[in-house]
């Protein structure tokens, strides 16, 4: 009862006990973790682990092109020859499937996230006005939410097409080595 803590009311300016954040304003999203947890701990950590990856995986590939053009001629074209005809071909369409998994998984799939929120804010500002302003504000509130279920429609299909993506790079990769395999795809034979 004679607690002297401030509660953390909104409007308050002073944090409450367990509120990390200056100025004790806290929304439910930062509280449960939300949406913004891996930004943060990418910036609270300074991007390193992506750094060494970028480096790690930059130095794989350095060594494996000095290893292979230290290696002799003669070496070099009986490992060529050893190659099935047409390996090349599906090499690429396995590369540039995997290029299109990356594409929908790190650009799309975060893009259509963000628009699904954004889209989500915009129909609670709308649902907050009172309610003179907001019966002036329903046609926009209607679009907002046409264009709201339209964004998760997408969402929902960039997440189908992720998981067709990856199974048809990994129908690719296999049939690099085995070309009587999975002939229904695409590509070269």
């Amino acid at each position: 009862m004679n607690d002297d803590r401030r509660t953390g009311v909104p409007g308050d300016a002073t944090p409450a006990a367990g509120d990390a954040r200056p100025g004790g304003r806290s929304s439910p999203a930062r509280a449960a973790g939300g949406p913004r947890r891996l930004s943060e701990r990418v910036k609270r950590k300074g991007g390193r682990g992506a750094l060494a990856v970028f480096v790690i995986a930059n130095l794989a590939l350095g060594a494996a092109a000095a290893w292979w053009f230290t290696r002799p001629e003669e070496q070099r074209q009986a490992a060529i020859d050893k190659l099935a005809p047409g390996v090349g071909g599906r090499a690429t369409a396995a590369g540039l499937a995997f290029g299109l998994l990356v594409v929908l998984a790190i650009v799309v799939l975060p893009g259509a996230r963000a628009a699904t929120a954004a889209l989500a804010r915009a129909q609670h500002w709308c649902r907050t006005r009172p309610m003179g302003l907001r019966i002036l504000l329903f046609p926009v509130e209607a679009v907002v939410g046409l264009l709201w279920f339209l964004a998760q429609c997408l969402f929902a299909v960039d997440a189908i097409a992720i998981l067709v993506t990856a199974a048809a790079f990994l129908l690719y990769v296999i049939r690099i080595a085995k070309p009587e395999m999975f002939t229904f795809l695409p590509g070269p034979r």
